[in-house]
């Protein structure tokens, strides 16, 4: 919208030659020779500048001020009073009732379309200020919103960072857990990392995580001028670092932070913005949290799995479909003191230890299988993270068997050439199997990118696969599809015959489920083949 310059002259001539000296591309004059006129154009709204004579037929210029003033929507409207030089009281009136500025009447016609320039561009900063702060707030809202309707404190991390790229010039945002023992971790990141160290699951340097612990008890800020606690976990050269702490029931939980890669000038928006999206994040992510890790049994269990001492190993066999032969076995996590697999790898993650607890409960897995079968081969559940830890391949070391890893749905791929290259190099050249296709971020693209050996369907594809058609089609696509790549489909959660005889009418390769056998301890593991057998 143009900017609208009010003259208010009593004076017709004087309103005349001001409208002329006045006229300019950047603005439109419009005029009004007494109070009522000036407050309807006003009120009608769009005025910018008011140039108001302070002497007036019907009324005082004062008059007008102050009704200018005493409403909201007109009371920042800038107004330039014209005096008398020699009026010295006229002009302490009128700066008392809000004018911003004054001229007298022998000021030369360029100073006083300079005064109006200066006034119209200051407006004009004002009202995008205004809205800029509008918007922002409005992204508040909205990502306050998401936030409620998180469910784990993951997904808390992983909202905020996404919401975090709404503002100006932020090219990243990241999470950092500061939870439990042990260094912190990145549990979520969203944006360009181009340029920078940083990645999702990166476990940060003593060093650095001590520094930004001391940083976070000070509250929100902005480095590189307060230090670089952040900015040398992102790496790189980011122009500017904002940082805000989570903070709930009186401690730092984690570390929300947004980084410009490219230069920006919204600095106290963008230290504005992050700290208003951490206080938000802060009370959601914490009640997610204690949640999920309630107690300091919890912790004890936790670092007792990690030392391998509170995991078991149950295996689930793999049956080639028609023959039902079985050739193969599922390694599943347990944990000694009953808590669900789940639950237990997510606070893992939250406290920084989910790779080390993959690990441990590989190591114990592969130890359980030696009493299987000798000719059947082991499948592992592993993240990407652990697919390029470099503790893997001893671990993968201790067997001589087949092992088949299946990447799990839960975590995203950062860079597929990278995690084939890491494969390759793997003792035992174990076969790779997507798990869970079609679920979490097991999408066929990851089929697609790494040409796995085996496909497992999600178990939500196949249950009542023999009454609904769309399944079935949805099936043999996918069969289809992985054959071309070279890769068998396994079905997994096969619960009864009718869905075993659809599936197997539609060429998939192996089957798996309650029907073939549940998951036992490998002493109690079948040796014979059919569905149901011990």
């Amino acid at each position: 919208m143009r900017a609208r310059v009010l003259v208010v002259d009593d004076d017709v001539a004087v309103r005349t030659l001001l409208s002329v000296v006045l006229d300019d591309d950047s603005w439109d004059v419009v005029v009004a020779g007494t109070v009522e006129e000036a407050l309807a154009l006003v009120h009608d709204g769009g005025i910018t500048v008011v140039v108001l004579d302070r002497h007036l037929v019907d009324a005082d210029g004062i008059e007008l001020l102050e009704d200018l003033g005493q409403a909201s929507e007109t009371g920042t409207i800038p107004v330039i009073l014209i005096s008398a030089r020699a009026d010295h009281d006229s002009r302490v009136a009128g700066l008392d009732a809000g004018a911003l500025d004054f001229v007298d009447k022998e000021m030369t016609p360029v100073e006083l379309k300079a005064r109006v320039r200066s006034h119209v561009n200051h407006a004009g900063r004002l009202a995008a200020l205004v809205a800029d702060r509008a918007r922002d707030q409005d992204l508040l809202i909205d990502a306050s919103a998401a936030l409620v309707r998180a469910t784990t404190a993951i997904d808390v991390a992983r909202t905020a960072t996404s919401r975090a790229l709404g503002w100006p010039d932020v090219d990243l945002a990241v999470v950092v857990g500061l939870v439990g023992p042990g260094s912190g971790r990145v549990i979520a990141l969203s944006g360009s990392t181009v340029g920078v160290s940083l990645s999702s699951g990166a476990t940060v340097p003593p060093e650095a995580d001590r520094a930004l612990r001391a940083q976070a008890e000070a509250g929100p800020w902005v480095e590189p001028a307060s230090g670089m606690a952040l900015s040398s976990i992102i790496g790189g050269a980011p122009s500017l670092v904002c940082a805000a702490p989570l903070v709930h029931g009186g401690r730092t939980v984690a570390v929300l932070g947004t980084a410009s890669l490219r230069g920006t000038r919204e600095r106290s928006r963008i230290l504005s913005g992050t700290a208003g999206l951490a206080r938000a994040a802060a009370s959601r992510f914490g009640e997610l949290l204690a949640t999920e890790v309630r107690t300091r049994h919890d912790l004890e269990a936790l670092e007792a799995a990690v030392a391998g001492n509170g995991v078991a190993s149950v295996f689930q066999p793999v049956a080639r479909a028609g023959s039902l032969r079985v050739e193969g076995f599922e390694a599943l996590t347990r944990f000694v003191d009953g808590t669900p697999p789940e639950p237990r790898f997510r606070s893992a993650g939250l406290l920084g230890v989910r790779v080390e607890l993959e690990l441990a409960a590989m190591t114990q897995q592969l130890r359980a299988a030696e009493a299987l079968p000798t000719a059947s081969w082991v499948a592992l559940n592993l993240s990407p993270s652990v697919m390029l830890d470099r503790r893997l391949p001893a671990v993968l070391a201790r067997t001589d068997r087949q092992v088949v890893l299946e990447l799990t749905e839960h975590d995203p791929i950062e860079d597929y050439a990278v995690l084939l290259r890491a494969l390759a190099t793997l003792p035992g050249s174990p076969k790779l199997s997507i798990d869970d296709a079609g679920s979490g971020y097991a999408c066929l693209a990851h089929v697609l990118a790494l040409e796995p050996d085996f496909v497992k369907l999600d178990k939500a594809w196949v249950r009542e696969v023999d009454t609904d058609g769309a399944r079935q089609a949805l099936i043999s696509g996918v069969r289809g599809f992985a054959e071309e790549l070279g890769a068998q489909v396994i079905a997994e959660g096969v619960e009864r015959a009718e869905e075993l005889a659809v599936l197997e009418d539609l060429g998939v390769a192996y089957v798996q489920g309650h029907l073939l056998g549940e998951p036992r301890s490998a002493a109690e593991a079948p040796r014979t083949t059919g569905p149901g057998l011990p």
